[in-house]
């Protein structure tokens, strides 16, 4: 489910960079909080925002 969260976060708000950095991150974690349904492709609100803190995890660890 990562990749696909991390596609849609370069489509949705990196504009098809595909460049994933903690400031999309952040703002993928505030739209999905306030839109949930707009991410629900990818899971549940809370699922969603677990799948970002894992994301951002590898994104830290590897940079």
């Amino acid at each position: 489910m990562i990749p696909k969260l991390a596609k849609k976060i370069d489509t949705v708000l990196g504009h098809n960079k595909g460049v994933m950095n903690v400031a999309l991150l952040g703002k993928a974690s505030r739209d999905s909080d306030l839109n949930p349904e707009k991410w629900s492709d990818i899971g549940s609100k809370s699922e969603v925002f677990q799948y970002i803190k894992q994301l951002w995890h590898t994104i830290e660890y590897f940079g």
